[in-house]
Order: structure tokens, then sequence, then C-alpha cells
């Protein structure tokens, strides 16, 4: 009998982009309204869903539905998002993330860099954007510690979700900007 061994660490995630999700009540000492953060995750996309917008992730406090979060857009293209008292900023990486391999991604905000301090890296290399706006700029205050989601974004104040249907080996939140460099070793595997 052939086998095919599952070569992922586990913990192995499956969702199945219907109703599946993961959900935590807080990270705590995530603070995006005031200090610099990096989510880092390897995870596979499924081709089957091209042309529709899945949540990858999203923190919200729900009321009055500020939020950040990551979405893999209608052109296949992950797309971070923030949102603080009615203002929305993206930076979107010029990357086809369905294509049923494998990834390793790192989103980075160093809160001093300005329109560059957000960045995507996927399998240890920043991508192009598409779209690149300045986080900086939003002011209010996004609340630290809410809800986090992985698998899926509520839309719409929480009337909808945007369900994800991925495999997911890994998700690490830090809280700090980590480096091209760390990024890199992260990915690699080195220390």
């Amino acid at each position: 009998q052939d086998h095919v061994a599952n070569t992922m660490p586990q913990p192995y995630y499956r969702f199945d982009g219907s109703d599946d999700y993961i959900f935590d009540t807080a990270i705590t000492g995530l603070h995006p309204n005031t200090g610099d953060y990096s989510i880092v995750f390897t995870a596979k996309f499924s081709s089957a869903n091209l042309g529709s917008e899945e949540g990858v992730y999203y923190c919200s406090d729900d009321s009055p539905y500020d939020r950040h979060s990551l979405r893999l857009t209608s052109t296949n293209k992950l797309q971070w998002y923030i949102v603080v008292a009615g203002t929305g900023k993206e930076c979107t990486a010029d990357f086809n993330m369905r294509d049923d391999k494998w990834h390793n991604v790192s989103l980075t905000w160093d809160r001093d860099g300005g329109a560059t301090g957000t960045k995507i890296y996927v399998d240890g290399i920043e991508c192009s954007y598409t779209a690149r706006d300045d986080f900086d700029s939003i002011s209010g205050s996004l609340i630290p510690d809410s809800a986090f989601h992985v698998g899926k974004e509520h839309m719409n104040g929480g009337s909808a979700s945007n369900f994800c249907e991925m495999e997911l080996s890994s998700f690490k939140a830090y809280n700090l900007a980590l480096s091209a460099t760390e990024v890199k070793e992260l990915y690699s595997g080195a220390s």
C-alpha cells in the first residue's frame, strides 16, 4: 500500500472554507494601535477558490468594528487591512497565493517606517505591492487584546463572514517588527 507522509510540523489544520476557524479571545501583548508587531504563518491556499475573497485572520473589537485583518482578494493577492474609526488602509502583495503550494508568510509593521513600515514577505522574500498605504497615518485607537480569529474574516460589523479554504501548519504573533534577516531565518529554519 502506498502512503504519502505528512511532512508538515504538527499541529496541522485544514480549513474547509465553509465554517472552520480558530478563535482566541485575545493575543495578549499584540497592540496594533501603539506598537510594532509581526504575524508569521505557514499555509497552503486552494486554487479551487480562484476569484473569491477569503479571510485568513482578523482581530476586531466588534464595536465600532475597528479591525486589522488579512484576506485573499478576488484577484488572489494577500491584502493586509486595518480600519480605525471608519478609515481603512491596505497593504496588498503582488503575489498569487492560490497556487496549491506551501508558503511561509510574514507581515511586519514598524510604526516608525511610514508607508514602507508595513511589509509582506512570502518564503523569506519581500513582495512587490499593488497597494501600500501608510498605516501610521490612521488616527484613533484600535483596541488591543481583542478577539482574534484565524480562518475567517467578519465583514459588515460581524453580520457576514468570509471563510478561508486553506491548510495551516503554524501561526505566530510577535509584539515587534521582525527584520528582513529575522524573517529569512524563520523561513529557512536558521537560528
